[in-house]
């Protein structure tokens, strides 16, 4: 699923900023692959790092005594420990030496990527929520609301004392103070609130796609300046609300590329949650490969069409309305806004309802059932411009209402199956470096049957079998040195989808170099 790293993804007339925290390092080629130029800048104190699972702990304590490195924090429920940098080292020079000399401990090493929030609010008078009409809210309001259904919103804070939120918000935090200081100091988090679950049939303002759902505020900054976040404050939030009732959790922020962010999400799954995030608005493609992990969303416009500034990419995989949302604002009324900030929350919403309407389904499955009801856009079937369609409310609740009749009716001969297969590259570690001719294999089981492998190299489809084992072999030499994407895919007689990735790097003697 789903990263154009950087940004609170709504609309804004960018200007020059200067950066007084002298934690902050200004474009770190280490986080370039994410950034495409909405970071602004890594923490110049750590490093993010995962060990393997398999990893005990006196190799742990092996790696930080044998490079004299010092542990900041940690987000335990999903192994990441931030490393302190040691003088005179940038974090560039950081990642890259944990990665190449530790390469049998360490899973991933990363810079914590500052991310820059963006919003101006384009027409405080917009006189109606149209996207509601466009993706059928009332159909599906006929039989869920959301009710209990908690929706983390990580962002700049939430104004909880709103009339059209004052009701939903349940206990929060604010996970860069370690307190329960929720209060938005930034305006983007109430209108993100407000977008995937403003009270509703309450006489008010405006209503939420998920109306009745709980709203759970998670503040990942602490900068009423900018909002600016960081990857770790962001997986910070989603591990917290995991543990503490979320089903759903919306991060406006483009950070589904990160490798933590990743994790967190993964961590979410397992807790029976999901996480959505925004596309970005850069207007040009991620070059991101799909993130299993986060539902990755770009925006549409009232005639069904990508906006020409919404971000697109192998990472999208569904689109929702994000011009001119009409939501609550800081301080007790509303404004239309603009961007992939709000459609994603949108979906959250939509993700709301088909939990809501069927409490008993597992993420992959709620996950399944939003890909599968959305409008098709664009190309026929997936594209990277609206992923697999535009978000419909209505559908996907009735989709997910079938889907519980036909669970609870044993003697119901009609069984959909909306479980994904699961898939694993088993000769392959991420981050391996690779030369002359590589195997690539991968195995898959499914609850009912494999019926399709593919394997794709940066994004092309270069082998598919009908079977549950997939192998290739791919002479390295034939291609440029540096980094390539390994991406193996698994299907079922139902269509449903799963895939797994692995970075690697060629370095074949002779070999030319990409061009950048």
């Amino acid at each position: 699923m789903a990263f154009v790293a950087g940004s609170l993804a709504a609309i804004v007339w960018m200007t020059k900023m200067d950066l007084q925290d002298s934690s902050l390092a200004k474009n770190d080629a280490s986080v370039e692959k994410v950034a495409k130029g909405r970071v602004m800048g890594t923490s110049k104190e750590h490093v993010l790092v995962k060990f393997r699972d398999n990893v005990i702990k006196e190799k742990k304590d092996e790696f930080f005594a044998k490079n004299q490195l010092k542990e900041k924090f940690e987000i335990k429920q999903i192994g990441i420990k931030a490393v302190v940098i040691p003088e005179g080292k940038t974090p560039e020079e950081m990642v890259e030496k944990i990665k190449n000399e530790n390469k049998d401990i360490i899973e991933f090493a990363e810079a914590d990527a500052l991310l820059e929030p963006a919003l101006i609010p384009n027409d405080p008078q917009y006189p109606s929520q149209w996207h509601h009409a466009k993706i059928n809210s009332p159909a599906a309001w006929d039989s869920a609301n959301g009710s209990v259904i908690t929706i983390a919103v990580m962002d700049t804070g939430v104004d909880c004392t709103h009339p059209d939120l004052a009701n939903s918000c349940v206990a929060g935090w604010n996970v860069v103070s370690g307190n329960n200081d929720t209060t938005d100091i930034y305006g983007h988090g109430t209108r993100v609130a407000g977008s995937a679950a403003a009270i509703g049939n309450n006489n008010n303002q405006v209503a939420g796609v998920a109306y009745a759902a709980k709203i759970m505020p998670m503040r990942i900054t602490n900068d009423s300046a900018g909002g600016y976040a960081y990857f770790s404050d962001i997986a910070k939030a989603i591990t917290w609300a995991a543990d503490h009732g979320a089903r759903v959790a919306n991060a406006s922020y483009s950070a589904s590329g990160g490798s933590t962010v990743q994790s967190a999400a993964q961590y979410m799954k397992s807790k029976g949650g999901l996480v959505t995030m925004s596309a970005g608005n850069a207007g040009a493609n991620t070059n991101l490969n799909a993130v299993s992990q986060v539902i990755t969303v770009s925006a549409t416009d009232s005639s069904d069409v990508k906006t020409s500034w919404s971000s697109f990419g192998n990472d999208v995989d569904v689109a929702a309305p994000g011009l001119g949302i009409l939501s609550t604002s800081r301080g007790g009324g509303t404004s239309s806004v603009s961007g992939t900030s709000f459609s994603a929350p949108i979906t959250a919403g939509v993700v709301g309802l088909i939990f809501s309407a069927n409490p008993n389904l597992t993420p992959d499955q709620a996950q399944k059932i939003l890909f599968d009801s959305a409008k098709d856009l664009g190309s026929v079937g997936w594209d990277n411009y609206y992923g697999w369609g535009r978000v419909d409310a209505g559908a996907a609740v009735a989709l997910a209402r079938s889907g519980q009749t036909i669970i609870n009716n044993p003697i119901n001969t009609v069984i959909t199956d909306i479980v994904a297969p699961v898939v694993k590259i088993i000769n392959l570690l991420n981050g391996a470096t690779v030369s002359g001719t590589v195997a690539i294999t991968g195995n898959a089981s499914d609850n009912v049957e494999v019926a399709m492998m593919e394997v794709y190299i940066d994004g092309v489809k270069i082998s598919s079998v009908s079977a549950s084992t997939i192998s290739y072999s791919w002479n390295t030499r034939k291609v440029s040195i540096g980094p390539h994407v390994i991406l193996v895919k698994a299907y079922d007689a139902a269509m449903n989808m799963t895939s797994q990735a692995v970075n690697v790097t060629v370095a074949n003697a002779g070999n030319k170099a990409k061009k950048r």
